[in-house]
């Protein structure tokens, strides 16, 4: 009952330049259709929304869930996400046969949101030797000042690394790809 939609807001300008009013009359607006369903259909936090955007969707309909912890909902899912992710990624090195870690490992991120972003982070903090890319400049800026190399979004199936994380939306791999990742791992 909580898997297989998705619910794509096709937006005017980029969120940024919208301003605050007018993405709370989008959510609202939103929020009118998932009343109407009546709930055949819930949302949640994902790509371009958080916690507090689902806390303004439930003032007008219940079938929204991923709100903040100050509203008494369970707040951003993407730190566990990210831990899941990066345990993954160390389960998969070893499963490799490249050892028990990702220390000394050039790891590539593509996609550095709230759960790419901490992906990075953690890769960072064991050492990897940490490539990265993400549409947004400022993403991609703020992690190279942190000591990670940024890879163009275009040459990330064509970059050579130990270990592709992708963290960003789906349609990077198809067969065709995965024939010439020139990578050991995908996790």
């Amino acid at each position: 009952p909580m898997g297989g939609g998705k619910s794509v807001i096709v937006l005017p300008a980029p969120r940024a330049a919208l301003g605050d009013d007018r993405w709370r009359r989008i959510l609202r607006l939103h929020a009118d259709n998932l009343q109407k369903l009546g709930g055949t259909y819930t949302t949640g936090p994902d790509i371009g929304t958080s916690s507090a955007d689902m806390d303004i969707l439930r003032e007008t309909t219940p079938f929204a869930f991923g709100g903040s912890a100050a509203t008494g909902g369970p707040g951003s899912g993407a730190p566990a996400t990210a831990l899941g992710v990066f345990t993954a990624v160390r389960a998969a090195v070893a499963e490799a046969g490249l050892g028990y870690g990702v220390a000394g490992l050039r790891l590539l991120v593509q996609g550095l949101g709230a759960v790419g972003g901490r992906v990075a982070e953690l890769a960072a903090e064991a050492g990897a030797d940490l490539l990265v890319t993400d549409l947004d400049p400022e993403r991609c800026a703020a992690a190279a000042a942190r000591g990670a190399r940024v890879v163009p979004a275009a040459e990330v199936t064509r970059t050579p690394c130990d270990v592709l994380v992708p963290c960003a939306t789906g349609g990077l791999i198809d067969a065709r790809v995965a024939r010439t990742l020139p990578c050991a791992v995908v996790a």
